[in-house]
């Protein structure tokens, strides 16, 4: 199984400490599953070349992630 390495810019840390604590732990827990599973859950890819993707949820929070 694929893992990714994840990397995460000031701007990003930055937004997350905004949130509440409920979608920070949500977003943790979907980055987590990305990093160890692979597993993306909703998402899109935003470039040609497959290598910027949309992370989406219900409530409708996006995300943008650099693969």
């Amino acid at each position: 199984m694929k893992k990714y390495r994840l990397f995460y810019t000031q701007e990003f840390k930055k937004w997350l400490l905004e949130q509440t604590r409920k979608d920070i732990t949500q977003i943790e827990e979907r980055l987590q599953r990305i990093s160890e599973e692979a597993h993306f859950g909703d998402h899109k890819s935003i470039s040609d070349d497959n290598t910027l993707w949309e992370l989406r949820w219900r409530n409708g929070r996006r995300c943008i992630t650099v693969i």
